[in-house]
């Protein structure tokens, strides 16, 4: 007859070394992501009033916890007294994630977990950064989601938003979680805030007081005891720890016409990138009329993924769940203008889920040579940008094991 799986008790049982000789017995720890406790906080609360110049917020500091997943930010900003008729920019301006000028995160020590990311950057990561299941992840479709209103009213260019920061990349394991436990070496979020006309530049922008409200609150897993109440030993930490999840960004100037671009950002473990092109129009908006219907990946001289600009956005739609019409772009549910997602590494089985295999990653080391080829970039095509997450994991066990029993 068929071999029957073992239950988690039969393999605790095989786990158990019968006493010999008189020696007393061991047992497997309980796993980390069962012995600890998921929990929440609020971290931060404060209001700012934006104006004609950028704003830089003092520097928030997350309170020591346990293991930091991410945290998650609520952005309100309220207009009051408007006297304009408000014009609000469309998707391909990057409106109104542009809200957010700049966002970093640093250690105690002042070392970067990112470079300064712009709020559209931050969305692309939210949507597509597989922290988060689609297609729920959109934070269009968010119940905290408040559309700008347009018009004369006084409340005219109100709008809300809510995104996370993801430390954390797969819960079974709390793989990338971030030790937080000394209140003297508080991680730090760095946020600056841009002037209203910037928000809606091109576009009519509200007057009157504009006042931005912001709360963050931290989820994290809290550290569990060296034993359980049955004298049980207990993981206090998860498997990998020390492992980090970076953002890192390439930005370049083209023009029409082919290109090979290196991409210098290797000499870490490439979870997945999001490539995007903006425009010489006023204001930069994003495109996808210039961006090259066909290009190609290439490591090390050789050909990794050959990539037609049609196919790429049916590979998107297909893996995140995005989209219901080719034509259709920048509302909720949908693809993103000019902004094309490199997922095949974290896709291994076709589709972008929060827990998925990490057998695909790319492993880079600083020799590595990693290329993008456009055959022809647009007419108008200006700024070519690649936003990476990478994973720098503390050992090669810790970035493929999994635990999970």
């Amino acid at each position: 007859m068929p071999t029957q799986a073992p239950t988690v008790a039969r393999r605790n049982a095989q786990n158990v070394q019968q006493p010999q000789n008189g020696q007393q017995r061991s047992v497997m720890p309980v796993p980390f992501c069962r012995a600890a406790r998921r929990k929440s906080g609020q971290a931060y609360q404060d209001t700012y009033v934006l104006g004609a110049s950028v704003v830089t917020a003092r520097p928030i500091e997350i309170p020591a916890s346990g293991f930091i997943r991410y945290v998650d930010m609520l952005f309100s900003l309220a207009i009051t007294g408007n006297g304009a008729t408000v014009t609000v920019p469309t998707g391909t301006f990057s409106f109104p994630w542009n809200l957010i000028a700049s966002i970093q995160v640093t250690n105690a020590a002042g070392d970067s977990i990112c470079v300064p990311l712009t709020g559209y950057e931050l969305y692309l990561i939210n949507k597509y950064g597989g922290t988060r299941q689609s297609p729920n992840c959109d934070p269009y479709n968010d119940p905290q989601y408040v559309a700008a209103t347009a018009g004369a009213g006084a409340t005219a260019g109100s709008f809300a938003f809510r995104l996370q920061f993801p430390f954390e990349i797969d819960p079974r394991d709390a793989f990338c979680a971030l030790p937080n436990m000394a209140s003297n070496k508080s991680y730090q979020i760095i946020i600056q805030w841009n002037a209203i006309s910037t928000i809606y530049a091109g576009f009519v922008a509200p007057t009157g007081t504009a006042t931005l409200s912001l709360t963050v609150d931290q989820h994290y897993w809290a550290q569990p005891q060296p034993s359980n109440s049955e004298g049980v030993p207990q993981e206090t930490e998860p498997q990998g720890n020390g492992s980090v999840s970076l953002f890192r960004r390439q930005s370049d100037t083209v023009s029409a016409g082919g290109r090979v671009l290196q991409l210098y950002n290797v000499g870490n473990v490439i979870r997945w990138g999001a490539f995007y092109l903006q425009s010489s129009a006023a204001n930069n908006p994003r495109s996808d009329a210039d961006f090259p219907a066909l290009a190609y990946l290439r490591l090390n001289n050789d050909q990794l993924f050959l990539k037609r600009k049609a196919a790429w956005q049916s590979e998107m739609r297909e893996r995140y769940g995005f989209g219901t019409a080719a034509a259709t772009r920048d509302a909720a549910g949908l693809l993103d203008t000019g902004v094309y997602v490199l997922s095949d590494y974290m896709a291994q089985h076709e589709q972008v889920t929060v827990d998925g295999p990490r057998d695909q990653f790319l492993v880079t080391v600083d020799a590595t040579l990693y290329q993008f080829e456009a055959a022809v970039f647009g007419a108008t095509a200006s700024l070519f940008t690649l936003l990476q997450n990478e994973i720098k994991p503390n050992s090669a066990a810790a970035l493929y094991s999994l635990n999970v029993v």
